[in-house]
């Protein structure tokens, strides 16, 4: 009996909600449906988030060259990677159309441009001492091991800090 009284007493509250005879039914279902649809919204904007997974299977490591360290850029998947970018520190790049699944792509400094580099004509270069910083040469130093790495590429990308100790 106490079972039959618990399902009687919920569906006359129930009742209560949605009675149709109400004067504030409308805003009631209103104010109900908007609850309901911020917290679903909420709830898949709260998991639907960027995440720091490897889109492109890169794998990243340091070779020793004759002169200084090489990064390699690895593409351990199956697929091409098309239109690839390779920033590093947000400073210096490499550009390719390709790099095949299962190839990798050997970056040396002389591999590096640096991106904000612009030419000047003769007797122009007045501009780069307006800033405090020092600006970098069009190549980075042999040794030049980078933090910071970002892979570009159609078919996704790939931004990771790294520590190669």
């Amino acid at each position: 009996m106490a079972e039959a009284d618990i399902g009687k007493r919920f569906q006359d509250s129930l009742k209560g909600i949605f009675h149709w005879g109400s004067r504030y039914h409308a805003e009631k279902i209103g104010v109900l449906a908007g609850f309901v649809i911020l917290s679903l919204a909420t709830g898949i904007w709260a998991f639907s988030g960027d995440d720091d997974t490897n889109e492109l299977g890169a794998d990243l490591y340091l070779r020793d060259a004759v002169v200084g360290v090489d990064l390699v850029v690895e593409n351990t998947g199956r697929g091409d990677w098309r239109d690839v970018r390779i920033a590093l520190d947000r400073q210096y790049l490499f550009t390719t159309e390709r790099i095949e699944g299962g190839d990798y792509v050997s970056l040396s400094a002389d591999d590096l441009v640096y991106a904000y580099y612009i030419p000047r004509p003769w007797r122009r270069e007045g501009w780069e001492r307006l800033g405090s910083d020092i600006k970098p040469g069009v190549h980075p130093d042999a040794s030049y091991v980078p933090s910071f790495v970002q892979v570009r590429a159609r078919e996704g990308r790939l931004d990771t800090d790294v520590d190669f100790e």
